[in-house]
């Protein structure tokens, strides 16, 4: 017993100093060769510029109205030629003679409507049911706070309400209401065009209620001409006051300018005929590609920019100055630091850490940073580097299968 003892005691110890020793070598092989890694990510950079200027749009400004003025349209809404953009009272007694026509004209429309029902909807008992619960389903829009459709119930309610007072079962009564009431509009119809006057177009616009000065002194044309000091001039103009009774403004066509002045060194790469993508940074912010449709001639270092598009006219008719970030190229793809980029056998790659090993993979550089590099993607290669991944950014002697053991 006391041999097997003693020797069971050897072997422990044996095991025991070749623990120790196997750590011990470890260790001093960690402290000598270190490694340290990072995330690889998704970036973007942009090649931008930011720079102040104009928009500018072919425009035509409203005579101004004297009386009182209804506005039919609402802001950036497009008008189709014959269209009645507004409506001017000569007074407010021909308001009321308009207000007054509109009423009557809805309930001869009712009434007509009434005598071309069936037996069914002249049935006043339904009608009460149908007007209860109608009263129920508004009490439920109001108290729910879902107004969306406040207006709608509000009127299917008066039209109801309409039906059941007006419902006879003297067909004759109901015929003769419906030619007094012809009667009063007609009245009121020739008594309401002697006081009101209705502004119409005669092509195809888009309509601005707001006039700011710039209409007659910056404009389309002037473009074609315009230099970098006449841009500048711009800004010590004093624009003429816009009369209170103002109108608006038509917008003709769908395609609006951004104007601005560039270092002409910034501009070097920008051809006529190609396209940059403009972020505006107001009310307007989403990016949108714009065709670059001129470049003077270099002025003191600097140059006018054109730029133009057809689209988005209806959301940019209340900007005139603004700031517009001119993007003239951009890269995406997996931000790499520099110093993870090793050279295989005359390819450019990095070494990651999967599990507990190091793997090499392939990468395909699209930019270079101050301190990283962009590459590209590559969804179709399962082996591909891609983000989240742990690239090696310092470490000796790599190589595919080293046990990597922080």
């Amino acid at each position: 017993m006391k041999q097997g003892t003693l020797a069971t005691k050897i072997v422990m110890l044996v095991l025991l100093v070749g623990i120790i020793a196997y750590f011990s070598v470890y260790a001093i092989k960690s402290a000598s060769d270190p490694f340290e890694t990072q995330l690889v990510y998704l970036y973007k950079v942009e090649n931008a510029v930011a720079s102040n200027g104009y928009l500018v749009r072919d425009e035509e400004v409203l005579p101004p109205a004297s009386g009182l003025v209804n506005l039919i349209l609402s802001e950036g809404e497009k008008v189709q030629a014959g269209q009645t953009i507004a409506t001017v009272y000569s007074s407010k007694s021909a308001l009321k003679t308009q207000q007054e026509l509109t009423a009557k004209s809805n309930q001869l429309s009712q009434l007509q409507s009434l005598a071309e029902s069936s037996d069914e909807s002249m049935d006043k008992a339904k009608l009460n049911e149908n007007i209860v619960s109608s009263l129920f389903s508004l009490r439920e829009a109001v108290s729910s706070q879902s107004l969306s459709n406040l207006s709608s119930m509000s009127s299917n309610l008066k039209s109801l309400i309409f039906k059941r007072d007006y419902t006879y079962d003297d067909e004759q009564a109901l015929e003769d209401m419906i030619g007094q009431t012809q009667k009063q509009v007609n009245s009121l119809e020739k008594e309401a065009s002697q006081g009101t006057k209705a502004i119409a177009v005669s092509h195809p616009v888009t309509f601005s209620g707001v006039v700011d000065g710039y209409e007659t002194t910056l404009t389309v044309k002037g473009l074609d001409t315009m230099t970098p000091s006449g841009y500048r001039s711009l800004s010590s103009r004093k624009t003429p006051a816009s009369p209170e009774n103002q109108l608006g403004k038509l917008i003709f066509g769908t395609t609006w300018y951004f104007v601005t002045v560039l270092p002409s060194k910034q501009a070097s790469g920008m051809s006529v005929g190609e396209t940059a993508t403009l972020r505006f940074a107001r009310d307007f912010t989403q990016s949108i590609p714009m065709t670059i449709k001129r470049i003077s001639s270099p002025e003191n270092g600097q140059v006018l920019a054109v730029f133009s598009c057809d689209r988005y006219l209806s959301q940019i008719t209340l900007l005139r100055t603004t700031t517009a970030d001119i993007i003239f190229n951009s890269h995406a793809g997996l931000r790499i630091p520099k110093e993870a980029i090793r050279v295989k056998n005359g390819t450019p790659g990095v070494y990651c850490v999967e599990g507990a090993q190091a793997a090499f993979k392939k990468v395909d550089i699209i930019y270079q940073g101050n301190s990283y590099y962009l590459a590209a993607l590559n969804g179709s290669d399962p082996d591909s580097l891609r983000a989240n991944d742990e690239v090696i950014v310092a470490g000796e002697n790599m190589y595919t299968g080293k046990i990597m053991q922080k």
